[in-house]
């Protein structure tokens, strides 16, 4: 695990709450990005702290929602809940 415990406010005015880990990640995504259509393909169980825990296996939990955006935009996501840089979850990934 890399950190945890934190709480973003939402970047999209349409979400309402905070952020955390237990976050479902499609249900944050599809608000976030209503646009991409990629969005509907993530799993809907996974939470933020699923990817925390083993970033390196966050290709393997998207599924079909395989696209390095989505998982870069997550990795953003994760990096503001646990208010640590982005580079922290990036090198976790990697270095695996």
């Amino acid at each position: 695990m890399l950190y945890g415990g934190g709480k973003i406010p939402p970047k999209n005015l349409k979400q309402k709450k905070m952020i955390t880990l237990k976050n479902k990640v499609k249900d944050w995504y599809v608000k976030e990005y209503p646009t991409d259509e990629m969005g509907k393909d993530i799993p809907n169980n996974l939470t933020f702290k699923d990817i925390n825990e083993a970033p390196e296996l966050v290709y393997g939990m998207l599924g079909n929602a395989y696209d390095s955006i989505i998982r870069e935009r997550i990795f953003e996501c994760i990096s503001e809940i646990n208010q640590k840089p982005y580079d922290v979850i990036y090198e976790a990934w990697l270095n695996g």
